[in-house]
């Protein structure tokens, strides 16, 4: 039995060639390639698309950890001179996310504010005015 299998192999492998030749694999099969413009527009969009899921995920982070603490939904309106909020000044990160950490409760946590469209430089005001 042996005898007849090894038979059987060895006239199988008689036709078999042993290594293919490189060069003419490589042009029966050339790798794609990328044009420079695109692969700029594909790393923008990638880097785009990444930010704003980053976002999302930080911004429900904190929605998470103030139910956990059992504290209110975030006041929707932002600051104003005439009624700022008052934070602590610390690099605070919670779970890989930036936060703002409310004066009196280091456990209020807030998501940063974003920039008002078309931000306007506030004046300095003297003392007595």
């Amino acid at each position: 039995m042996k005898a007849v299998i090894l038979t059987v192999l060895a006239i199988g492998l008689i036709g078999a060639k042993g290594d293919v030749d490189p060069a003419e694999s490589r042009s029966s099969n050339p790798p794609p390639t990328l044009a420079p413009s695109s692969d700029a527009a594909i790393s923008s969009r990638l880097a785009d698309l990444l930010k704003r899921v980053r976002a999302e995920d930080c911004r429900d982070r904190i929605h998470r950890a103030r139910a956990a603490a059992g504290l209110p939904l975030l006041d929707r309106e932002p600051a104003a001179p005439d009624r700022p909020y008052l934070i602590y000044a610390v690099d605070r990160r919670q779970d890989g996310c930036s936060v703002m950490m409310m004066k009196g409760d280091p456990d209020d946590i807030r998501q940063l504010p974003r920039p008002m469209e078309g931000s306007q430089l506030i004046p300095a005001r003297k003392p007595g005015e």
